[in-house]
């Protein structure tokens, strides 16, 4: 568990990195049921698992270091996982 908001997704298509401070694009792929990134964000694609309110991300391998070692779900296999939240509720 972590005690600050890893990322934050925005409906704009803006993704915000907490760990990085960095903002970047997203897009979602309806066809493969994915999402991808761009821009200066540490994430190369996602999934959502609705039943579980749960998003696997996986990192660029460049990253991977930035969050190894701070006891993320997976980093270490470049992946992390996190669970939905709303900021306003």
């Amino acid at each position: 568990m972590t005690t600050y908001p890893v990322f934050t997704v925005k409906p704009d298509g803006v993704v915000y990195d907490g760990i990085l401070s960095k903002e970047g694009k997203w897009k979602y792929n309806s066809t493969k049921d994915s999402f991808t990134f761009s821009g200066e964000i540490s994430f190369q694609s996602a999934e959502f698992d609705l039943q579980n309110n749960r998003w696997s991300l996986y990192i660029l391998p460049e990253y991977k270091g930035n969050y190894s070692g701070l006891q993320f779900v997976g980093s270490d296999e470049g992946n992390i996982r996190c669970y939905l939240a709303y900021p306003d509720r």
